[in-house]
């Protein structure tokens, strides 16, 4: 009985590294910029996740532009992911989908009204 107990944790533990080394780890950089052209400071850009571009989203990461309207997320995420850039504020909103991971890398949100 105990043999079976530890055969089932040795899987479940190699199992749980097979899925971990699915996992990339991304880090995605870009400026939002106002309708005329001028970088947009101290607004909320969220990173959704999605399985497909028509499914409801799994997750989702918010950060801060800094002074210069630069923002940046750090996450883990698997290969076949697609993904959302929002920022909504008074300034306008953009809405970027669906995006793959190396699509992320760098990309700069432009407001409209």
């Amino acid at each position: 009985m105990a043999t079976v107990k530890i055969k089932k944790s040795v899987y479940f533990l190699f199992l749980c590294i097979l899925l971990s080394a699915c996992q990339k780890n991304v880090s995605s950089t870009g400026t939002v910029y106002s309708k005329h052209n001028y970088p947009v400071p101290n607004v909320t850009v969220v990173l959704s996740e999605y399985t497909s571009g028509k499914d409801a989203s799994l997750a989702y990461k918010t950060t801060q532009t800094d002074n210069n309207g630069r923002f940046m997320f750090n996450y883990s995420t698997a290969k076949n992911r697609y993904f959302s850039l929002d920022v909504l504020c008074d300034s306008g909103w953009s809405h970027k989908q669906p995006l793959d991971r190396e699509q992320l890398k760098h990309i700069d949100l432009h407001l409209h009204k």
